[in-house]
């Protein structure tokens, strides 16, 4: 056996190396969730919510393989002329037949809502029932949010018929107010794909999204001054009527209006759901792109386009209800790469990077994991799970916590008789260029959700309290599928 890169008829591609073969998913992100090593079980979690990902923390947690692990991420492939349309957010760069893969692109928040830490709800100015529903706060709507690509939902009632739900800097205390603990897409390097369904609102009734705003950090802000903040806003009415408008200060101005075909209008309020795209353009900060159902609607150069970093989910109806079945965020201004490589000898090489577009702008980093590998709780069930680490030439058992890298020269984690499992080693560490020393890795047998998980982040672990604004981090490392 040998090494070697084949494609499958759905698109995905197996590298292998000998009896040791990963399954990039072209429908998620590319990222290799299956890790086998024959004639064992599968040796990762398969699902794109665990899996083996990329993922950084940046207030919110941009995701290779999904944005919720029930949404897809595709990307585009060589093999697939259809799926060019998704270059503008992922694309393979690199394909070797002799064994090596390569996938570079911008991934999605992991933005899904389960707590309230994930989300700034603006208030209203008197303090009543802003409207929002959620997993953590399901209301009567227990029945939609605990579904698909995990909803929110805005219950309209008189006199609050409206509310904006933006998305939330996760890594600060809930305590702190709603408009200070804001994720930040700097300089409006945003992208997004969002699902509007108004099946449950009334005829009167319109949403969409609130995006580059530049919501004010200062007390006693509510929805109305959030709302009345510089940005954009896209709305699309019940009645098939679509609008982009241009706020400054509370005065708004229209850029562009139209209406949806007849299908678009029928999916918006029979239950299917309307997609909502928009994308912008990391060298032309004027430049927006609109899409409704993946059909380019609009292509616009807005003179004096706001840049703010805030985005909000936005909703109005007198009564009933609004539901965003499906949400997919994209800063677009941090991009990440892997590349994947067969070595002789049942070896895998990887090799990943996270790059901001531009060095010096936000956001700064938390932590990141490249990558994150989550293990199958079927095959390594728990109780017959075992980690252990590497140095001065025998293996040892270690307990479950964080491990500077250099604390071994190789890591395990797999069954209790180390014949199946990942044993990692280090070859590459750096931020910026230069080798980071306090580079450190999880490796736990019941993490949350009782996963089996190993997670290589290259970033100290105080960049979790003090974030780092740093340009590029990598982690270039082999594995093996046994002691």
């Amino acid at each position: 056996m040998a090494q070697s890169l084949i494609r499958e008829v759905n698109h995905n591609a197996v590298l292998r190396s000998d009896n040791v073969a990963l399954r990039h998913l072209a429908e998620y992100g590319g990222a290799p969730n299956e890790w086998w090593h024959e004639p064992h079980p599968i040796v990762s979690n398969p699902f794109a919510g665990s899996g083996v990902s990329l993922n950084c923390e940046t207030g919110q947690d941009p995701t290779q393989a999904s944005a919720s692990g029930l949404m897809k991420n595709p990307i585009c492939v060589f093999s697939n002329p259809a799926t060019a349309k998704y270059n503008y957010y992922a694309r393979e760069f690199l394909w070797n037949a002799a064994g090596q893969y390569g996938v570079r692109g911008f991934w999605p928040d992991f933005w899904v809502s389960q707590e309230a830490i994930d989300d700034a709800i603006a208030p209203n100015t008197d303090g009543s029932d802003h409207g929002w529903r959620t997993v953590y706060a399901p209301g009567a709507f227990s029945h939609l949010v605990n579904t698909m690509g995990l909803p929110v939902v805005f219950q309209g009632t008189t006199p609050n018929w409206s509310g904006l739900f933006f998305v939330g800097n996760e890594m600060l205390p809930i305590a702190t107010p709603w408009n200070q603990r804001l994720r930040s897409y700097g300089a409006g390097r945003v992208a997004f794909k969002v699902t509007l369904s108004l099946v449950g609102a009334a005829a009167d009734s319109f949403a969409g999204v609130l995006f580059r705003k530049s919501v004010s950090s200062a007390a006693g802000q509510n929805k109305h001054t959030a709302f009345a903040a510089p940005g954009l806003h896209l709305y699309v009415h019940h009645n098939g009527l679509w609008s982009l408008n241009k706020m400054h200060f509370g005065a708004s101005t229209s850029i562009i209006s139209g209406t949806l075909t007849m299908a678009q209008r029928q999916r918006l309020i029979d239950g299917t759901g309307l997609q909502v795209e928009v994308r912008t353009h990391n060298g032309l900060p004027n430049q927006v792109l609109i899409f409704f159902d993946d059909v380019q609607t609009a292509t616009l150069d807005i003179a004096n386009c706001p840049i703010g970093p805030h985005v909000a989910l936005f909703a109005s109806t007198s009564s009933g209800y609004i539901c965003f079945p499906y949400r997919q965020f994209y800063h677009v201004g941090v991009e990440g790469e892997i590349i994947y490589k067969a070595l002789p000898g049942a070896v895998i090489e990887s090799d990943l990077k996270v790059t901001k577009i531009v060095p010096d702008s936000d956001p700064p980093f938390y932590r990141a994991n490249l990558p994150g590998f989550f293990l199958s709780q079927t095959t390594f069930p728990v109780g017959q799970r075992r980690i252990a680490g590497f140095r001065n030439g025998a293996w040892q058992d270690i307990t479950d916590g964080v491990y500077l890298l250099s604390d071994f020269k190789r890591f395990f984690a797999g069954n209790m008789t180390g014949t199946n499992g990942v044993n990692v080693e280090f070859n590459t560490v750096t931020i910026d260029g230069v080798h980071s020393p306090n580079a450190h890795l999880l490796i736990h047998r019941a993490a949350a959700g009782a996963e089996f998980v190993v997670m290589l982040n290259p970033l100290p672990q105080t960049a979790n309290d003090v974030p780092l604004n740093i340009a590029t981090m990598r982690i270039k490392a082999n594995w093996k599928m046994k002691m």
